[in-house]
């Protein structure tokens, strides 16, 4: 039976170092890096995919042929002409410019074959189909894993110096292909913001914002996409705009301040002061960064709205802000003790109860100090014990059987709630208050709850329920934490998850096994669009990955991951080596 701390929202450093900026991923001697944040618009130029020209080799052109059309519009359409044949341009057949592209992942790497007199080299692509990514710059179709393959036939034109497509076995007539590696490129992972249904925290709702755009273009698509309302898997807990609600193009005034032109529907949205400021501070979020504070004046039908609120007193509506900080040090020792890690110290009011059992999963807070653990006592049965306010709550788990051990609490923040999944095959989700220890259920349908890790922001959480990963909107009242009904699969078909964590607002680690009993490891957006399998990667000899746990990245900062294997604790900063001296290391 495995004996794993694993406190949320806590870790120590990482086992991998994954890229999120672009195509590459591997071990390097730092922390995985988060790339650039993932919460706002900088002010960079707009940046266009490679032409044919460029390509220094057949699989370069056929690559850089499916990134072409990043962007959209007609005007991808006439980039992605550009790398084809008289001939081929034939028989091609452009689709309309408002269809979406087909979002697709190569399988390996594009392969060439041997030159054929007449047709040229054929170079051979194997795919699969993710989705339709649209103009709301979401993918809300993810289809089944299902392979094709495409044959490029690449030629050099009599009389040209770089080659050409002649001919593509395969192609979906009138369709434009986007690449995930070309996604990855060409692409910011944007998030806009939504409040949660109780008006108390700020929710991101993944977008795809191309870098083929001006920034004014950037901000006014940004505005543009909130007033189209959320995603629809996260829109039972989060907040719409009022039906009918239009904007003009966001144009900077000479100081920089954003112009935010709203027609008279959202006037709902500014009915009294409170109502303004949370307008503003959604606005601010979804237009700005929390790293440079952004002014915005907003207008309803060309009349401006003032808004009384410090310029940084949005920040604190985000939750994930908090991950700015340093966590603290804490441990688990093979006795089931929890241990503070020098310089950290272990708050006085829990060194004066202590919990009653060993200890095998646990998370703490420590502003205010709340302890939720997980023990067993000598006859093997389970309990949740909150410990706050010198007061001490205690709920009996039920038994997960199969040697299995119920799974980690997972703090809600901004409320009064933790989240425990009982574990094994009949497992279930369950909330418990902190301040009543009263427990409730919180899983909706899903069932065989072995894991469950609350997103940085609060308002979403990620489950393992019988080995699959399901991200879903949590709706949080001041009674109840309840999961919504839609969820989106996280590398469906591909592994039995064992663990997964957040490594930022927008990406999470999956772990598992393969069909066959190969241990593998996962990078997944938190929408399921974007997912690698970064394993073969990491160098190191087969690891059985039973727990992950992060402190996530904020904007420049770094994600700290922990994985907790059958040959121990791996950590990973100026080198990767294993942890002989902890048990079961954590932050808080």
């Amino acid at each position: 039976m495995r004996r794993v701390l694993r406190l949320v929202p806590y870790v120590l450093s990482v086992l991998v170092v994954l890229g999120l900026a672009g195509c590459g991923v591997g071990p390097t001697d730092r922390p995985v890096d988060e790339g650039d944040a993932a919460v706002g618009g900088s002010a960079n130029p707009a940046r266009h995919p490679p032409e044919p020209d460029e390509a220094g080799s057949f699989e370069e052109l056929v690559r850089y042929f499916l990134q072409a059309s990043a962007g959209g519009s007609a005007q991808a359409n006439e980039r992605v002409k550009r790398y084809l044949t008289g001939a081929a341009l034939a028989g091609w057949v452009d689709p309309p410019a408002e269809d979406p592209l087909s979002l697709v992942r190569i399988v390996g790497n594009p392969t060439p074959g041997v030159l054929v007199s007449g047709q040229g080299t054929p170079v051979t692509v194997t795919y699969e189909l993710i989705g339709s990514l649209n103009d709301q710059g979401r993918v809300n179709e993810i289809v089944q894993l299902e392979q094709r393959t495409l044959t490029f036939w690449v030629v050099t034109p009599e009389g040209e110096l770089n080659f050409r497509i002649g001919k593509i076995d395969g192609w979906p007539q009138g369709q434009l292909l986007l690449s995930q590696e070309g996604l990855l490129e060409y692409y910011d992972i944007q998030p806009i913001y939504f409040w949660d249904a109780g008006y108390t925290a700020l929710v991101p709702d993944l977008r795809y914002l191309p870098r083929t755009l001006s920034d004014v273009q950037k901000w006014t698509r940004r505005l543009t996409w909130l007033t189209a309302g959320p995603s629809h898997w996260l829109a039972p807990g989060v907040q719409a705009w009022p039906v009918g609600t239009s904007s003009e193009p966001v144009e900077p005034a000479e100081d920089g301040t954003l112009q935010v032109r709203l027609s008279a529907a959202a006037a709902a949205l500014t009915t009294d002061p409170e109502a303004a400021r949370r307008l503003l501070f959604q606005l601010q979020w979804s237009l700005s960064t929390g790293d440079s504070d952004r002014r915005i004046q907003i207008y309803i039908e060309d009349q401006p709205i003032t808004v009384a609120a410090d310029s940084a007193a949005y920040r604190s509506f985000l939750h994930s802000w908090t991950y700015r900080r340093e966590p603290k040090r804490y441990n688990i020792t093979a006795d089931g003790v929890v241990e503070a890690i020098t310089p950290t110290t272990l708050p006085p009011d829990l060194s004066a109860a202590p919990p009653d059992g060993r200890v095998v999963a646990a998370a703490l807070t420590t502003e205010p100090t709340v302890a939720a653990y997980v023990v067993e006592n000598q006859f093997g049965r389970y309990a949740l014990q909150i410990i706050a306010n010198g007061q001490t709550h205690s709920v009996d788990l039920p038994q997960p059987g199969n040697n299995a051990e119920p799974g980690r609490p997972s703090f809600v923040p901004g409320s009064d709630f933790v989240l425990v999944p009982t574990g094994g095959p009949d497992g279930r989700l369950i909330s418990v208050s902190t301040v009543t220890g009263a427990p409730a259920e919180a899983s909706n349908r899903l069932l065989g709850v072995t894991d469950a890790v609350v997103s940085p922001d609060g308002r979403r959480v990620a489950i393992i329920a019988d080995g699959e990963v399901h991200v879903a909107p949590l709706i949080v009242t001041p009674d109840s934490v309840t999961v919504g009904s839609n969820t989106r699969q996280l590398a469906a078909g591909r592994l039995t998850a064992t663990a997964v964590t957040w490594t930022s607002d927008s990406w999470l680690l999956v772990a598992g096994m393969r069909e066959g009993g190969q241990p593998t490891l996962w990078r997944v957006t938190a929408d399921s669009v974007v997912a690698q399998d970064v394993y073969g990667d990491l160098g190191i000899p087969p690891l059985r990955i039973f727990d992950l746990v992060s402190w996530p990245a904020w904007t420049a900062a770094r994600a700290e991951v922990l994985a907790v294997t059958d040959l121990g604790v791996y950590r990973f900063f100026n080198r990767f080596s294993p942890e002989p001296t902890v048990t079961a290391p954590f932050f808080g």
